[in-house]
């Protein structure tokens, strides 16, 4: 099956972190993966790393045109059956896609949200489904399915399919770490080795209320001042919660690594897992703490409560609560028996119920029904071909090229 992954945004979060993760896990599979990504995007430094063969493209709108003909050239020469469109992105994807799709005569699209949609984020337009190309759209949680089909009253059901990101536990196995790593990692921050260590991890957006965390911590001083706190990830919040680390009087106990390829070795330095958003999916930090066995104390929002067991395998508390948060990190950091306890209950639950190996199989088999579905049904023309941008002189004489990188063996 040949399969083209379209991930339209510059940055980096859990979304992207699972394209590139499924299109590798794919083709380790036998089938042929494709990249679409901006340039100078992180996908296409993944795709050049994970030698995948990719086509980049300017992000401009001005170049939606050009965008149009190079998905339509390359759904032709790579005899694509389906894209995989990860929204939202920078654009309105449906239509874009879709027209590709009809000029090139082959193919269909399945979109994917990751995040809870919030009041009036997504038109009827982005998400597509009244467009005959469009499959289905995946969500990772039945809060996101449960959102989607009361603002979309008419969107059939059975065409939202709820799919968990699942977490690599080859790659998040807390025994692949040592008590050595966990002392070097904790020595490269200069946290005091008497210390206990409350983190967070992800991207540095409002929407991740990390100053919830920040506001906890003088409480939490105040009772175990040995105490350190790791705010791991870049984004447009982090000199502002610096700033508010600084203002509040805690900045010495703050520790801001930025954003880092080796998750699993950051969260084997950690305790205790702190995750605060006013809204999440299924967010991949809480899923990769639990693999590593680290308990997770986790607002009570989105697809969370999905992974979590509240007491059982992890910790539920009110978003935006201040004094619970507070009162729940202390109880843990004074109760290292509890910290293991649930811990090792959230490490099984992710092996045994959110394994992202049985969870690609399962999108294997999805992406193959549906594109066969495709298949027998055929792709609509278009009505009449759109006029393309002319293009500038230089992407005349230079245009695009496709990058075809010779794929690993396995």
């Amino acid at each position: 099956m040949n399969i083209l992954f379209f991930q339209d945004t510059l940055g980096v979060s859990g979304g992207e972190i699972w394209a590139s993760d499924a299109a590798v896990k794919l083709r380790q599979k036998g089938h042929h993966i494709v990249m679409g990504c901006p340039t100078g995007s992180w996908m296409e430094r993944q795709a050049t790393t994970q030698q995948l063969p990719y086509f980049n493209y300017l992000p401009e709108e001005a170049f939606e045109g050009h965008l149009r003909w190079r998905l339509c050239e390359i759904i032709q020469e790579e005899k694509i059956d389906l894209i995989c469109c990860g929204i939202p992105g920078m654009r309105i994807e449906a239509p874009l896609l879709d027209a590709a799709i009809r000029e090139a005569g082959r193919g269909c699209i399945m979109f994917r949200l990751g995040v809870a949609p919030g009041p009036h984020s997504l038109a009827p337009e982005r998400l597509g489904l009244h467009l005959e190309t469009v499959r289905g759209i995946i969500v990772v949680s039945q809060d996101i399915k449960k959102r989607l089909t009361e603002a979309f009253p008419t969107l059939p059901p059975n065409r939202i399919h709820v799919h968990y990101n699942g977490v690599d536990v080859e790659k998040f196995n807390p025994e692949t770490y040592s008590s050595k790593d966990r002392q070097i990692w904790r020595a490269s921050l200069n946290i005091p080795e008497t210390h206990q260590v409350i983190g967070t991890v992800g991207r540095l957006d409002p929407i991740k209320n990390v100053p919830m965390l920040i506001q906890a911590t003088s409480r939490i001083l105040t009772h175990f001042p040995q105490t350190t706190f790791v705010v791991a990830g870049e984004g447009a919040e982090k000199q502002h919660l610096i700033e508010t680390a600084r203002q509040a009087g805690v900045l010495e106990h703050f520790r801001f690594p930025g954003f880092t390829e080796n998750v699993p070795c950051l969260l084997h330095g950690l305790d205790i897992l702190a995750h605060t958003s006013f809204s999440e999916g299924v967010p991949n930090a809480v899923l990769e703490g639990m693999a590593m066995g680290k308990p997770v104390v986790a607002t009570d929002v989105g697809g969370i409560p999905e992974l979590i067991q509240n007491g059982q395998n992890g910790i539920l508390i009110p978003s935006n609560d201040v004094e619970k948060l507070a009162w729940t990190l202390c109880d843990l950091l004074k109760n290292p028996h509890k910290q293991q306890t649930l811990g090792q209950a959230a490490c099984l639950h992710v092996k045994t119920k959110l394994n992202r190996r049985i969870k690609l199989d399962a999108l294997e088999t999805l992406f193959i029904s549906e594109a066969d579905q495709a298949r027998i049904m055929g792709v609509p023309e278009l009505s009449k071909t759109p006029q393309l941008y002319d293009l500038p002189d230089f992407m005349v004489k230079n245009p695009f090229s496709f990058r075809k990188v010779q794929t690993l063996r396995h």
